[in-house]
């Protein structure tokens, strides 16, 4: 595997992670490092960390106190 991967993945909590959970990603980047992009999208996806799950989880959290005030009068 190439040096600046694993400095990545070293550097990265999510990232050594979820090669815990999914192995198969040292295979993988050890034959393609050029497959380094689709394990940070996949990584991404299942810690839920893309701008848009934050918005959603933002708006969430929003809903949740709107409702307590208004419960609350």
């Amino acid at each position: 595997m190439r040096i600046d991967i694993l400095v990545n993945i070293k550097n990265n909590k999510y990232y050594s992670d979820y090669l815990k959970v999914k192995s198969s990603w040292y295979k993988e980047l050890y034959i393609n490092p050029n497959s380094f992009n689709n394990f940070v999208e996949e990584v991404k996806d299942f810690y839920h960390l893309r701008f848009s799950d934050k918005l959603t989880k933002s708006l969430n959290t929003l809903d949740i106190i709107t409702n307590i005030v208004s419960n609350l009068k």
